[in-house]
């Protein structure tokens, strides 16, 4: 946090449009793995006694952790863009002398 303390409001800037993107690829890349996984999961589901086992299964496959990875890393991602959007309005707020 300290890292985005010291950037000026357009590097700010920048960095929150480089992370948007990341965020829209990274969305992408998971719609891709979830349209798939009806597909993938039902077959599990067919091998299994319970929904929870196909999850467990699913989840030790390739897609099912590229899965799990990219939700991580997309709520990571938001939580950083809306860290560098308060700084943002804080510093509006200083330049307008609201504080």
């Amino acid at each position: 946090m300290t890292q985005l303390q010291q950037l000026t409001p357009h590097q700010l800037a920048d960095r929150l449009l480089a992370l948007t993107n990341q965020y829209g690829n990274l969305s992408d890349e998971l719609a891709r793995i979830l349209a798939h996984k009806d597909y993938k999961w039902s077959a599990l589901r067919n091998t299994t006694t319970s929904d929870k086992q196909a999850d467990r299964l699913w989840y030790q496959t390739k897609d099912g952790t590229k899965e799990r990875l990219i939700d991580f890393e997309l709520k990571k991602l938001q939580r950083i863009m809306s860290s560098i959007k308060a700084v943002l309005q804080v510093r509006e707020n200083e330049a307008k002398k609201l504080y």
